[in-house]
């Protein structure tokens, strides 16, 4: 049937019209999951405290801890709270975060882990949410099977590879994008102790991963935007299995995956795997900012952003 004889027509989504991703992206997507389907949401941690005199560097500053507090008691509020009873003893809720610690390349290093921090946060937002719904403790996995009910620490979600390892591509950035640069406060840019205008020329060459970058980079064994956004996938591709077995065991049931990473993996997986933009366009992702991904039972994946859906790739 064409248009004019009554079906509906059909809006092919359109990536170019997403700039950045803000905090209303993660509260405006999809919050539940079909029945026997999972729903993973991907955040950026909240900001932390770069001043390198305080004794609190690496520490989730207090006002951004509140911040993911009520962010995730609005999302699980919205989500859970006009389900019957009987419906929400269905949900089951798991908290994941990057174990990252915070290193810059200047130097500045704390044990801190702030996308832990953020996904402490905002387990305690969930279990408001679920203590006033009277749902059961063990609906959130982290209260039973993880060390302390914190979030499950993993890997694939750190930021830059490149902060932590010798392999010498940072040095060669700096070197080529800013050598004559000086540290600069700290406290006014992100805390890696390089003026903001060098320091953004750094992150830009390697976003865009230029050819003759990309030859350097590969010769040394560097991981680059493409590996990221890869590593991000293979950790969306392993939850969507552990999940799709949980539910073979569990039928009827639905789960939602909260997992806290940064703008550095963030980023470079939604260009490539969900918006399926230039893998050297900018997308801006804000601090607590993020999206959902809804997984159905036979594994088709989407993902709503401001008004519109597209296919996610990647999953099995």
């Amino acid at each position: 049937m064409t248009p004019e004889q009554g079906s509906p027509e059909r809006h092919t989504p359109d990536p170019s019209e997403i700039k950045k991703i803000k905090v209303e992206d993660l509260l405006g997507g999809e919050k539940l999951p079909d029945e026997d389907g999972t729903l993973i949401t991907l955040q950026v941690n909240a900001r932390d405290i770069r001043d390198p005199e305080s004794k609190d560097l690496g520490r989730l500053k207090p006002e951004a801890a509140i911040e993911v507090r009520e962010i995730t008691k609005t999302f699980f509020t919205e989500a859970l709270e006009l389900l019957t009873p009987e419906e929400r003893s269905q949900i089951d809720i798991i908290v994941f975060a990057s174990n990252a610690r915070l290193t810059t390349p200047s130097g500045l290093e704390s044990n801190l882990q702030r996308a832990v921090q953020t996904g402490n946060s905002a387990i305690e937002g969930i279990r408001e949410v679920m203590e006033r719904l009277d749902m059961k403790e063990g609906q959130l996995i982290n209260n039973v099977s993880s060390v302390g009910g914190g979030p499950f620490e993993v890997s694939e979600l750190v930021d830059l590879e490149i902060l932590k390892s010798d392999e010498g591509y940072l040095q060669y950035l700096k070197d080529k994008y800013m050598p004559n640069d000086q540290p600069s406060d700290l406290s006014l840019n992100s805390g890696t102790g390089l003026s903001p205008v060098t320091e953004e020329a750094l992150w830009v060459a390697y976003e865009n991963d230029a050819p003759e970058d990309r030859i350097v980079r590969q010769k040394l064994g560097a991981e680059g935007p493409d590996e990221i956004a890869e590593r991000v996938r293979h950790f969306i591709a392993t939850i969507e299995n552990f999940t799709a077995q949980h539910h073979t065991a569990n039928p009827g049931r639905k789960v939602i995956v909260w997992a806290v990473g940064h703008y550095d993996n963030i980023s470079p997986y939604l260009k490539k795997y969900v918006l399926h933009k230039q893998m050297d366009t900018y997308l801006g992702v804000d601090k607590n900012a993020g999206i959902s991904i809804k997984i159905d039972p036979n594994h088709k994946a989407t993902s709503r952003i401001k008004g519109q859906e597209f296919k996610v790739d990647g999953l099995s």
